[in-house]
């Protein structure tokens, strides 16, 4: 899969999907992903959501967003991008999902936003967007957790774990809230 999708996509519980390209959920649009769902990522690989996207895993059948390789953090060769959400339209909701091998590009561009650190996040989280995640994990990236810029973060249970950074946020009305989570093992906590 690559491209712009339809304005309603439905990815069914225990899909096998390969993202070649860069994708878009279009302003309005929505894009579904049923539970034990596998999603492997092309290095720099970036999903731009400008719609709805709802991630419908659970903890004991996850869905998987992974790289086509091995990925620690710092080693930025094979990771895929990440999740690129800009504007009050856009939303992610996610559940039982685990993020691994994300934050590919070394030098990325955060406007409006600013980070201290030039590694791209898994989550770009930016001007009204709205990120929720419940029983989630982003682990093993090359780059950022999340970065965060005038929107809502909520984390809820969830573990971030051997990243660069959990990341950066802020703006005026960022709402960042981090409820039973674990943020640990981040080599470059500057």
């Amino acid at each position: 899969v690559s491209g712009a999708l339809p304005l309603q996509v439905e990815w069914p519980e225990d899909s096998r999907i390969h993202l070649t390209g860069h994708v878009t959920v279009p302003t309005n649009g929505t894009l579904t992903i049923g539970a034990g769902t596998i999603i492997k990522l092309d290095p720099l690989v970036n999903i731009t959501n400008s719609g709805t996207l709802t991630i419908n895993g659970t903890t004991a059948r996850p869905v998987v967003f992974t790289s086509t390789n091995v990925i620690w953090p710092e080693k930025n060769a094979g990771a895929w991008g990440g999740f690129l959400l800009r504007g009050d339209n856009s939303r992610l909701v996610a559940n039982g999902t685990i993020f691994t091998g994300g934050g590919g590009a070394t030098s990325f561009d955060f406007s409006p936003g600013a980070s201290h650190r030039s590694e791209q996040a898994v989550l770009l989280i930016q001007s009204g967007a709205h990120a929720r995640l419940t029983n989630c994990a982003i682990i093993n990236t090359a780059g950022q957790v999340a970065n965060g810029y005038d929107c809502d973060y909520i984390l809820d249970h969830c573990l971030c774990q051997r990243a660069i950074t959990c990341g950066e946020y802020s703006g005026s009305s960022s709402y960042v809230l981090i409820n039973h989570s674990a943020l640990i093992e981040f080599p470059e906590d500057n």
